[in-house]
């Protein structure tokens, strides 16, 4: 993209995936951290990516996922969304940071959303059911590809 982007005009746009559908509500303790493995931290530096190891808790991602479906209604070009990811990946993979109510909303007032908005759209059932079953219906179809995936 950034090779061609004097050409075309980019505009990306994240759509729910959950590595881990079963995880509970309030999340799983990581049993040890595969996150920080070497492996895994050779092919994040490769890419600018910092994985510390420092979450010790597997989140269910439910309300960060609604939180980015908010994102997209609030902003049809994407950017928004795409910079709140960003920080959800750090704030996760490299910060630690657990995907609480006040670190989402903290987020979202950080690319610039409403975060009263953000909070009544993540806590309204329809939205958060909505953006599960396109989840789960993106697992579903890419089972075989993500089978294959090693699961961090």
């Amino acid at each position: 993209m950034q090779e061609t982007r004097d050409k075309y005009e980019f505009h990306v746009f994240w759509e729910p995936y959950f590595l881990r559908p079963d995880t509970p509500e309030e999340g799983t303790v990581i049993p040890y951290n595969r996150l920080s493995s070497p492996s895994l931290i050779t092919a994040g530096k490769a890419v600018g990516i910092d994985f510390t190891g420092a979450s010790k808790l597997l989140p269910n991602t439910t309300q960060a996922h609604t939180l980015l479906e908010f994102a997209k209604t609030e902003d049809k070009t994407g950017k928004k969304q795409n910079d709140l990811q960003e920080i959800l990946f750090k704030a996760f993979f490299t910060d630690g940071t657990p995907f609480d109510m006040n670190s989402l909303l903290l987020a979202a007032e950080s690319v610039g959303l409403n975060k009263d908005a953000a909070k009544v759209y993540i806590e309204n059932p329809e939205n958060k059911e909505k953006v599960a079953k396109k989840a789960y219906d993106r697992n579903i179809r890419e089972i075989g590809r993500a089978s294959c995936r090693e699961r961090v």
